[in-house]
């Protein structure tokens, strides 16, 4: 397990850092709307987006249908959603299983569906602050993609380093030659906080 956290904490700098060294990666579309900062988005309705609304309710039926659930007698004296409870039992065999950091619950399934910047769909408590696991991958990947499209790495097996403005904890000799590559396979071996 301190390998999943560590390697979490690495995605999340890692995607810190790459989204710091442009404001546009992204790219540009012809679109007058651009979301502001915070809650305020605007939204649009699936037609106004032109999406068929059944087949997204479907959608959102079957995403809140799958979230995971212990079997019924597992599930009578634990909550799944109890990241205090279901991460150690999930990783009890594994080598370093042992969490570093907090857990606590997170909530019930939820999400929000965005279209060309408006929230078309959104369900559950959207605002609570859960972790995220293995989807910052796709989201890391993309980022890291267009970064090196557009010259802001220019190769892969540079060290993080030399690119953005070090935390101390990347001043430690372990840490030092950590590549864009190692960071992107999460196989770095960061030693620290980020």
């Amino acid at each position: 397990m301190k390998c999943l956290v560590s390697s979490s904490l690495a995605t999340a700098f890692l995607t810190t850092a790459l989204l710091s060294l442009s404001p546009a990666l992204v790219p540009a579309r012809a679109a007058d709307y651009f979301p502001p900062k915070g809650d305020s988005w605007e939204t649009r309705t699936p037609q106004q987006e032109k999406l068929d609304p059944a087949k997204l309710k479907a959608a959102i039926d079957y995403a809140i249908s799958a979230e995971l659930q212990y079997p019924p007698e597992l599930a009578k004296v634990a909550d799944i959603r109890d990241l205090r409870v279901s991460v150690p039992l999930k990783y009890v065999g594994e080598p370093f299983s042992s969490p570093i950091g907090p857990l606590k619950a997170h909530a019930p399934a939820n999400g929000i569906i965005i279209r060309h910047g408006y929230i078309v769909a959104e369900w559950g408590r959207t605002h609570d602050v859960d972790m995220t696991f293995s989807v910052t991958k796709t989201f890391l990947s993309s980022v890291a993609g267009a970064a090196f499209d557009k010259g802001m790495i220019k190769n892969i097996n540079d060290r993080v380093i030399d690119y953005v403005r070090p935390t101390p904890d990347f001043m430690l000799p372990h840490n030092q030659p950590i590549t864009w590559n190692d960071m992107l396979r999460q196989q770095s071996g960061w030693i620290g906080t980020m």
